[in-house]
């Protein structure tokens, strides 16, 4: 069984840019990924830009692209609260992490929650 999450990037202008991970989205996998091994903006983008992925790695030439039907570029959406609707909304996405640029900081969203949650190591342990 997967545990699926989306990977996003919260830009200055509020604009979000937003894939899809198909396994391992549970914060000690794909939050302690992200916290180790994708802690600034560049390396963000770069993932970001990667499209659906089915599984994270430690640098994006290692990530899996999701090479099945139906592959989705990197969807971009006008603002976070449009995001924050899909997490509540979309019930096969367990868990959301976003970097917002402003802050140059990873945060967490879980299924049906609008709440940000700073994304620590020790969140990444549970």
């Amino acid at each position: 069984m997967s545990t699926h999450s989306s990977i996003g990037l919260v830009h200055f202008d509020g604009s979000v840019s937003l894939n899809f991970c198909h396994f391992d989205g549970y914060p000690s996998y794909n939050g302690r990924v992200l916290l180790e091994f994708y802690p600034t903006l560049d390396k963000v983008e770069k993932l970001v830009a990667l499209g659906d992925l089915s599984s994270l790695k430690e640098t994006v030439d290692k990530c899996e692209i999701n090479r099945n039907e139906p592959f989705f570029d990197c969807a971009n959406y006008p603002d976070l609260n449009t995001v924050l609707d899909l997490a509540h909304i979309d019930q096969c996405i367990e868990y959301m992490y976003l970097f917002v640029e402003s802050i140059g900081q990873w945060f967490l969203v879980t299924r049906n929650s609008r709440d940000l949650v700073f994304l620590t190591p020790s969140l990444c342990q549970e």
